[in-house]
């Protein structure tokens, strides 16, 4: 409830949103982050995953 009231989720989305276009304007920031881009992705899938599992519980 206090995520979804306080739109975290959506505030924290924005940001990362951000954070990519930052990254993707300067090819050495590519290079520099490219990774943490991909390892997030890879985070996230996973959690989503884990808490699907949770909440099937």
């Amino acid at each position: 409830q206090g995520i979804d009231k306080h739109n975290i989720i959506t505030k924290k989305q924005a940001e990362e949103e951000a954070f990519k276009k930052w990254i993707k304007k300067d090819s050495l920031r590519n290079l520099k982050y490219r990774r943490v881009l991909s390892q997030l992705e890879q985070s996230y899938s996973i959690a989503s995953q884990t808490g699907d599992l949770l909440f099937a519980l």
